[in-house]
C-alpha cells in the first residue's frame, strides 16, 4: 500500500485535504535547544523529490509539521508528517494483549487505519471546487522501511493565518463582513457534502494571495453519523460551543456556526473575548462563557450587530 496524489491546480489527478494541524504552525517554531529530540524527516520521493527542510514547527505525539522549501522554485511549503502508529509502543501494545498475533496482523491492523484515512480523504476530494476550503496540494502514503505500520506525508501551501493577519492589519467593518460571507460559504459547501469541521478557530483560518479567507486543517465529520461521534478533546477550544465541554456532549450540526459567530464577536470587541477586561483573564473569561451566560455587547458593534 502506497499511494501518491498530486493536486489538480496543477495538472495532474487531485485531492483536497483532511486536517492540517496548522495551528501549531503558526504558533510556534521548534526550540534550537531541543533539536536532538526532532523525529528526523525522510525526503520521500517524488512528494519530497527537490525539497529540502527549512525548520521544524511542532512535533505532538506521532505528528511532526515543518516548513520545506523547493529547491528548484524557492517557494515554501507546509508538511506535515502522520506516523501510523505513533510508536512502537502501540505495536507492543497489541502484541501482548492478543489483539494482533504476530508482527503481520499488526501490519495488516494497521493497513486498515490508513484506509480509513484514505476513505475520508477521498470524501474531501468531492469538495476541490470549493473557493472557501484550504487544501492539502499533495500527499503520499508509504510502509514504514522498519517495523510495523505506515507514514503519511501531507504537503500544503504556507499560508498566513487569520492570528497573523489580525497581528499585523486592522479588521475593518467590510473586512469583517468578507470574512463571514467567506466562512458561511466554507460552512454551506461542508454542510451540503454531509460534512461538518468540528474545530473552527483564527488559527484555522488561511488567507489566500487573493485576499479571501479559506477554513483549512479539516477535522471533519459526518452530519450523519453525529449520534456516534464524540467531540476530541484536543479540538475543545475558547471557541468551541458551550455544550460541547460538558461529560456527555453532543456534537450539533450548528456546532461550527456558533464558532464563526465567537470569531466575529472577538473582532468586533477589539480582539477580546466575552467577559475578558483588565481585571479578567482570558481563562477566567472562557470559563464564564462555556457556563453559558448571556455575552455581553461587543465594544465595537453598532445597533443592528448588537
Amino acid at each position: 500500500l502506497q499511494f501518491c496524489r498530486k493536486c489538480p491546480r496543477i495538472g495532474q489527478s487531485g485531492i483536497w485535504a483532511l486536517a492540517l494541524c496548522r495551528s501549531d504552525a503558526a504558533a510556534r517554531a521548534a526550540d534550537p535547544k531541543e533539536a536532538k529530540y526532532l523525529p528526523e524527516l525522510k525526503l520521500i520521493a517524488p512528494l519530497l523529490s527537490n525539497m529540502e527542510v527549512v525548520k521544524c514547527l511542532s512535533v505532538r505525539g506521532g505528528t511532526s509539521v515543518y516548513v520545506v522549501r523547493s529547491t528548484k522554485t524557492n517557494t515554501t511549503y507546509i508538511l506535515k508528517h502522520i506516523s501510523v502508529p505513533e510508536s512502537q509502543k502501540q505495536v507492543d501494545a497489541l502484541l501482548f494483549t492478543g489483539a494482533a498475533a504476530t508482527a503481520e496482523d499488526a501490519q495488516k491492523y494497521y493497513e486498515q487505519v490508513v484506509s480509513d484515512y484514505q476513505a475520508e480523504l477521498d470524501v474531501l476530494e468531492t469538495l476541490s471546487a470549493s473557493p472557501n476550503l484550504d487544501c492539502f496540494r499533495s500527499y503520499q502514503i508509504a510502509p514504514k522501511e522498519d517495523g510495523v505500520g505506515y507514514d503519511m506525508y501531507l504537503l500544503a501551501e504556507h499560508r498566513k493565518t487569520l492570528v497573523e493577519y489580525l497581528a499585523d492589519n486592522a479588521m475593518t467593518k467590510l473586512c469583517a463582513v468578507n470574512l463571514a460571507m467567506d466562512l458561511c460559504s466554507a460552512l454551506i459547501d461542508l454542510r451540503q457534502a454531509g460534512l461538518i469541521h468540528r474545530d473552527v478557530k483564527p488559527s484555522n483560518i488561511y488567507l489566500s494571495p487573493q485576499g479571501h479567507f479559506l477554513l483549512g486543517d479539516l477535522g471533519i465529520a459526518k452530519i450523519s453519523d453525529l449520534k456516534y461521534c464524540t467531540m476530541p478533546e484536543s479540538m475543545l477550544s475558547s471557541y468551541s460551543a458551550p455544550e460541547l465541554f460538558s461529560l456527555m456532549a453532543a456534537i450539533e450540526p450548528t456546532t461550527d456556526i456558533y464558532s464563526v459567530g465567537l470569531i466575529l464577536y472577538r473582532i468586533f470587541n477589539g480582539n477580546h473575548a466575552p467577559f475578558e477586561d483588565e481585571n479578567t483573564s482570558a481563562k477566567a473569561a472562557d470559563r464564564r462563557r462555556v457556563t453559558g451566560e448571556a455575552l455581553p455587547v461587543p465594544m465595537y458593534a453598532d445597533y443592528e450587530i448588537s
